[in-house]
């Protein structure tokens, strides 16, 4: 996708850039580029639509990059919820399972961003002396357990309601979340608490990795399926290099074939020009007794010449 397309927004001091990565990872994902420029600490909130029509079972979250930090709503709605320290960046993503590319560009629309500052955590140790010095007091540290004490109910019950309000539009933070079960026992112990997170976390990692089997599954079928078709295409293989062997074979009879008539000629012509040898022969010397006979004629056309004369004197 082009970079024009990717949201960017910013609030105190806080800016989240999202994009769209899809080779970057082992399945195409939603990637939020969070950063701080803040000097204290912050509590980020950031609210993400899924289009309409897509189920929430459709995204996974990456246990490296901060999975157990998301909570998926049956609404369609995908909130991230963490402490942000001052001049970090901090980058979290989420898996889809989308057809194309094309697909992509209707998970691009602008998040809701939340930032809260980090209110600090008073030291129960120290208590400042109230008479306008400034000086402090040391007190003795006990360890004592959190109870929970009942006090007068408030008023037409507006602190719950307003509690509940908070909790039921999701704007309470994860530590403030936790902080209320502590504070209500709700929570368990601290083992079941972490057994519980490493839970959501391993099913996290298990949701995104079975996305991604299923879409590799949907566009290349079974494995056994695979197998069946390399082994078609194997025997299809071997069935023309045989072919071709056998072309080849053939090939090779014809041009001996060939080569051995060949020969057969050479033969027939090297005896052909033998006979004509031998007939050159035959006429020389059939050349050679006609100058004999030519010379014996004149010998006798010479003595008959003598004889006559030799008579006719007489």
């Amino acid at each position: 996708m082009e970079s024009k397309e990717t949201p960017r927004i910013e609030a105190e001091g806080v800016s989240v850039t999202k994009r769209y990565e899809p080779e970057e990872f082992a399945v195409p994902t939603i990637a939020f580029e969070i950063r701080s420029t803040r000097s204290t600490a912050a509590e980020v909130r950031i609210e993400e639509p899924l289009p309409e029509g897509y189920p929430v079972e459709g995204v996974g979250f990456h246990p490296k990059y901060d999975s157990e930090r998301w909570t998926a709503h049956p609404d369609g709605r995908l909130v991230f919820e963490s402490r942000i320290e001052p001049e970090t960046t901090v980058v979290t993503i989420y898996g889809l399972r989308i057809e194309d590319d094309e697909a992509a560009a209707a998970f691009m629309a602008e998040p809701d961003l939340t930032v809260r500052a980090r209110s600090p955590e008073p030291d129960p140790a120290i208590e400042v002396v109230a008479d306008g010095t400034g000086e402090t007091l040391p007190v003795p540290v006990r360890l004592v357990e959190d109870r929970v004490t009942e006090s007068p109910a408030t008023p037409g019950g507006s602190v719950a309601a307003a509690l509940a309000a908070e909790l039921r539009a999701g704007v309470v933070s994860r530590e403030d979340r936790e902080a209320l079960r502590e504070a209500l026992d709700a929570g368990g112990s601290e083992s079941e608490r972490v057994r519980v997170s490493h839970l959501q976390a391993r099913v996290s990692d298990l949701e995104a990795y079975t996305a991604a089997f299923e879409g590799f599954l949907d566009e290349n079928g079974i494995a056994e399926a695979l197998v069946e078709e390399l082994r078609n295409g194997l025997e299809e293989l071997r069935a023309d290099v045989e072919e071709f062997g056998t072309e080849v074979r053939a090939l090779a009879g014809e041009q001996r074939s060939a080569l051995d008539s060949v020969a057969v000629e050479i033969d027939a012509l090297a005896a052909e020009v033998d006979d004509r040898g031998d007939v050159a022969a035959d006429v020389d010397a059939v050349s050679d007794d006609l100058d004999a006979l030519y010379n014996q004629v004149d010998e006798l056309r010479a003595w008959r010449e003598q004889m006559g004369a030799a008579f006719g004197g007489r």
